[in-house]
């Protein structure tokens, strides 16, 4: 698996949140980085672990829900498209290991579009004791194509 290295505003905007939380998260442990020329690299697989611990994702869950809601509403349009989708996937894993290779595949995704002007991202929040991912998928039509392709191999197994 290759492991990316993301900036502090690649790592906001994939989790839909502001540098500062970001930040935050960096000087408090939470979520490890390396500090280069006085900018943070932060690696793909340091976000995944964060993203694993239930404090960060109940926090992170809470403000995902309400920006699905907000969309829903027609308050939060932030995707460059004429066409906006916004969609929630419950998914059932064997393990975290397992829900952490689908993530980390939409991840890449999503880093292959980076430059594309059309902005995609997603959510994930998984919980351990059902053994249940949610994703929250943001983008355009095609993307959230891509996405569904993924996720429909990944629950054939392949």
């Amino acid at each position: 698996m290759k492991d990316e290295m993301m900036s502090i505003e690649q790592t906001a905007a994939m989790l839909s949140v502001h540098t500062r939380t970001i930040r935050r998260y960096l000087k408090s442990g939470t979520l490890k980085g390396v500090k280069v020329g006085g900018k943070w690299h932060i690696r793909e697989s340091e976000i995944e672990k964060m993203l694993g611990r239930d404090d960060v994702s109940q926090e992170l869950e809470t403000t995902w829900n309400s920006q699905a809601v907000d969309f829903i509403q027609g308050g939060m349009s932030p995707i460059g498209s004429r066409m906006r989708v916004c969609t929630i996937v419950d998914c059932d894993f064997h393990d975290d290991e397992e829900a952490g290779e689908v993530s980390a595949a939409l991840l890449r995704l999503i880093n292959q579009r980076d430059g594309s002007g059309v902005e995609a991202r997603f959510q994930y929040n998984y919980r351990k004791d059902e053994k249940k991912g949610r994703f929250i998928l943001w983008g355009d039509p095609e993307f959230i194509g891509q996405c569904m392709q993924l996720l429909a191999r990944k629950g054939d197994g392949s």
